[in-house]
């Protein structure tokens, strides 16, 4: 893959396929720290045991963009037109079974 990606998550109960409202669109700010380079990866915070195992039955939701997408379209073009590379919905056992790895692609 030769493509920066931008990843977002979060955790929630059900699993709609609708991307949240704007407040959760990255900011400027916020882009570089959720890019993801080619050939490269990001840790997951060990904070993310503790907050699944303190929402049982709930699912951590990633979503994977392309940064270009994320900076040259606006939020409600994405959510429109849903464009998400990729999406995952994980349980903590999901986690744990894959060692708390999530790839791309």
């Amino acid at each position: 893959m030769d493509k920066v990606i931008l990843h977002r998550s979060r955790i929630t109960n059900f699993t709609d396929t609708l991307l949240p409202e704007s407040s959760w669109f990255p900011t400027q700010g916020t882009i570089d720290l959720r890019s993801i380079q080619p050939e490269s990866s990001e840790e997951i915070p060990d904070q993310w045991g503790r907050v699944m195992e303190a929402n049982t039955g709930k699912v951590l939701m990633v979503f994977f963009f392309d940064r270009d997408t994320i900076l040259h379209y606006s939020w409600e073009e994405v959510r429109a037109d849903y464009k998400v590379l990729r999406r995952y919905d994980l349980s903590l056992s999901d986690l744990e079974a894959m060692d708390w790895t999530v790839e791309y692609p």
